[in-house]
């Protein structure tokens, strides 16, 4: 009888960093009520200004015409369940049972830094939201296996050449649909048309639902309200037909339920064309856990210590404050995206600046990289900079040896698993419970600060133990509950 292929891998893929638990975690997610006290509005606070010298959001990289933009990440959706389909073919011709877990996301997020970096040297005069270019936002379409697939596979068991090979084909045939989409995108360009697109939208008691043909995406209501704030904010004025809101709470539960009429909801087809896009781009993108955040709690004591109003990586459902960072550009700025922020040109004196990368080697280590970079030109201008990196505790990073080791160290907190959790990176999503997840690994939290940050905020002492303690009771009320967990699927 033929062995049953199993899903593993032959070598371990981190090295592990041993922290022992405080026992913070388990106190904390023992106490009742955590459910009622855990809602979407605690989530996010929108009055905090941007860090000096951040500027305003960038619209040039969003489609003119939102109806367009989401026709083309339908075409985009459709490409991206190809490519998981053949990589599982793939991997099935090459004697596996399935790809390694989380392997289709750890390749596209490599092969996108690769592209990312290769832009950074060569930067195009503008860049285009509809891929009109032959690049894609969301598709790997550069050279060479940036995304470390080819590892990945070995790691499970497949020979060198079956590894390298079904890495290049992967590549090449995300490199054919992002020249598809490219046309698709000039056509549209050239025509002035919407590609058709249909969106329709549903609401529910505590849930939205919007629509095109069959792909849909769902939120919460409180979600919906924080995007609809976040709309007015940041998109295009013309597409929010309505005058400037009097309160800054106005986009609440309540004015939102008063929107059951065709004419309301008319008034705001762009605008859901660009939320619908913005998730549909999330939702195609899966690995929920690459997109968790730091809890309210934590960013909020780093915010009364050392004056952190900003997330290098976050989206514009699990960003704390209005201004923020992000993978998609294109579809995050009506929201509040700055970008990347591997293309973060300028920060003023007193910045303080939050990097929490998704747990991909090769994102950490550039990540690292670029606070380093930005440290020493702080430094070296007098400037005050902070930057506070949350990464897991893997031993063979070789960004975080770096940081360590920098003189910019102030503060080092080591986390046990059971110690501390996460905002889950599907925490808008209806029927979402629980914003909360366990961390899979021990993290470490650095603070980072440059000379002029550090006489204004020094760590030492006693300032340092008491944001230690604080953090670290911060990080253990986002321990999901035994109640959370079963909900979960995880006991």
């Amino acid at each position: 009888m033929q062995a049953k292929k199993r899903r593993i891998t032959t070598a371990p893929l981190h090295d592990l960093l041993a922290v022992a638990s405080t026992g913070e975690g388990a106190a904390a997610a023992a106490v009742p009520g955590r459910r009622a006290r855990a809602t979407h509005d605690d989530l996010y606070d929108l009055s905090a200004s941007p860090p000096p010298g951040v500027g305003s959001v960038c619209l040039r990289t969003v489609a003119r015409n939102a109806a367009a933009a989401a026709s083309l990440e339908l075409l985009r959706a459709t490409a991206v369940g190809k490519l998981r389909r053949m990589l599982h073919a793939l991997a099935v011709q090459n004697g596996l049972q399935a790809p390694p877990q989380l392997a289709f996301e750890r390749w596209r997020f490599g092969c996108k830094l690769a592209e990312e970096a290769e832009a950074v040297k060569q930067p195009r005069k503008r860049p285009h939201a509809g891929a009109v270019d032959g690049s894609d936002s969301l598709l790997p379409c550069g050279a060479g296996d940036g995304g470390g697939l080819a590892a990945d596979l070995r790691r499970a068991g497949v020979a060198v050449n079956g590894a390298a090979a079904a890495a290049e084909a992967l590549l090449s045939a995300s490199r054919a649909e992002a020249a598809a989409i490219s046309r698709a995108a000039q056509r549209l360009a050239s025509s002035g048309g919407d590609g058709g697109a249909q969106l329709s939208v549903s609401f529910h008691k505590h849930s939205l639902q919007l629509q095109a043909g069959a792909a849909f995406v769902t939120l919460q209501r409180g979600a919906y309200c924080k995007l609809v704030r976040l709309f007015r904010i940041h998109g295009p004025a013309e597409e929010w037909p309505h005058a400037a809101p009097a309160a800054e709470d106005e986009a609440t539960a309540a004015e939102a339920a008063q929107l059951e009429d065709g004419a309301a909801w008319a008034s705001r087809e762009q605008m859901h064309f660009r939320i619908f896009s913005l998730l549909l781009r999330y939702k195609t993108l899966h690995g929920a856990g690459f997109q968790a955040a730091a809890g309210p709690g934590v960013l909020s004591a780093l915010r009364d210590a050392l004056g952190v109003s900003f997330e290098a990586f976050a989206s514009p459902m699990n960003a704390r404050w209005a201004h923020f960072c992000s993978a998609f550009a294109d579809t995050d700025a009506c929201f509040g995206s700055h970008g990347s922020f591997f293309q973060l040109r300028t920060l003023g004196a007193g910045a303080a600046i939050e990097v929490n990368p998704p747990f991909v080697s090769s994102l950490l280590d550039a990540a690292a990289e670029r606070c380093l970079h930005l440290l020493q030109c702080a430094a070296e201008a007098g400037s005050a900079l902070t930057m506070v990196y949350i990464t897991p505790a893997w031993r063979e990073l070789k960004g975080r040896a770096q940081l360590l080791a920098s003189p910019y160290a102030r503060l080092k907190l080591a986390l046990a698993a059971a110690d501390h959790g996460y905002v889950d990176g599907a925490a808008h999503g209806a029927g979402r419970v629980d914003p909360y997840r366990s961390s899979p690994y021990d993290s470490e939290l650095l603070v980072m600060q440059s000379p002029a940050a550090a006489a204004a905020r020094p760590l030492d002492g006693q300032a340092g133990c008491e944001l230690e303690g604080t953090l670290r009771a911060a990080f253990a009320q986002c321990v999901p509950s035994e109640a959370a967990l079963r909900r979960q699927g995880r006991l």
